[in-house]
């Protein structure tokens, strides 16, 4: 959800969806490229670390994202692993942006330098660099005792370049108590968006922060600080936190693809069915988030392209996946206190275990 003003005039804060978490747009193709890393955190979800080899070949990624184009989606989001041990990095950026795409790159910062930035900052339209805490927390969480200078210094490069930027904090247990600081550091650096995102409990995390995952509780009282720190920096940076709250599921399904599917379904263009879609670096496109089951899986892109391998998602895999969804949403509408749910967890771990 988005925490933003309603309008310059008003003197009350609001929650509402960005229309990238209904699903509606922009509508996002994620791809992980490497799971090469020159850190290796302890929230990672997708377990990158300096000793895993390999990369997608630049054509098959240049190839996804003509065909995502071509399929209603408007933004690529790179990730990893670390997207700039990624040696094509401007050549597939540079191949979204001629596709008539907006392009996002997520960093931990380490690696950001002059030269490389200039090289990029045509075809980069927002870095989000992640941040972890104060000090001493970020270099516990990365496991490196230089990984906040190195990161104060990255982001002072991409300062300079004039790409603008944000901050992805990972909300946890011990994080959530420095949201304050983890606000006011973020803008101090000139950030336009912080985004938290609860921890998911995937990859790595799963083994080594079993029990940092924020509760009920936890994300109760960041909501309301989040509102707070909302309204203090309305006019210089957006806050996003990444929950659905209980009473705008109920009356939207839509947002979790709950709803049911009309006639109309077969005309439909494939982002606005699924306006997320995550490419890993095995080369696997899923839906909504790395991680989920292959079952559901759309088709892996070193053995066919993403255009030729819809038509047969749409009529039988698309349809498992609302199932999904589904179930899913007739157990949140059991009545029960939880306000909010963390859907990127829950959706990702009942994947792997649909009956619950």
């Amino acid at each position: 959800m988005s925490i933003q003003r309603r309008s310059e005039g008003s003197s009350s804060s609001e929650v509402s969806f960005t229309r990238a978490s209904l699903g509606l747009e922009p509508r996002i193709i994620q791809i992980h490229p490497t799971l090469t890393c020159n850190l290796q955190c302890k929230h990672c979800y997708s377990s990158s670390a300096p000793s895993i080899k390999g990369a997608l070949d630049v054509d098959l990624i240049c190839a996804a994202f003509s065909d995502a184009a071509e399929m209603g989606y408007q933004v690529t989001a790179l990730s990893g692993g670390a997207p700039f041990v990624y040696r094509e990095l401007d050549v597939v950026l540079a191949h979204a942006k001629q596709c008539g795409m907006r392009t996002t790159v997520t960093t931990n910062g380490t690696l950001l330098d002059t030269k490389r930035l200039n090289s990029l900052e045509h075809y980069v339209d927002v870095m989000a660099i992640s941040l972890d805490g104060p000090p001493d927390m970020h270099n516990e969480v990365r496991q490196s005792a230089q990984a906040f200078d190195r990161l104060l210094r990255g982001v002072d490069h991409v300062r300079t370049s004039g790409i603008p930027f944000g901050f992805i904090h990972t909300l946890t247990r011990q994080s959530w108590g420095h949201l304050l600081w983890i606000a006011d550091f973020a803008a101090q650096q000139g950030a336009s968006l912080l985004q938290l995102h609860p921890l998911e409990l995937s990859g790595r995390a799963e083994k080594l922060m079993q029990e940092d995952s924020p509760d009920d509780d936890i994300l109760a009282r960041t909501y309301l600080i989040t509102l707070v720190l909302a309204d203090k920096y309305r006019s210089s940076m957006s806050i996003q936190l990444d929950v659905f709250r209980k009473d705008d599921l109920m009356e939207h399904p839509e947002l979790i693809y709950a709803s049911s599917l009309d006639a109309g379904v077969t005309e439909m263009k494939p982002a606005d069915l699924l306006g997320l879609i995550v490419v890993e670096a095995d080369g696997t496109v899923v839906p909504i988030s790395y991680g989920f089951a292959k079952d559901y899986a759309i088709c892996n892109l070193r053995h066919q392209r993403l255009s030729e391998a819809w038509s047969s998602y749409r009529q039988h895999g698309y349809l498992v996946f609302r199932k999904l969804c589904q179930d899913i949403f007739k157990e949140i509408a059991v009545p029960s206190e939880l306000p909010f749910f963390n859907w990127h967890d829950l959706i990702v771990t009942r994947s792997h275990n649909p009956s619950g």
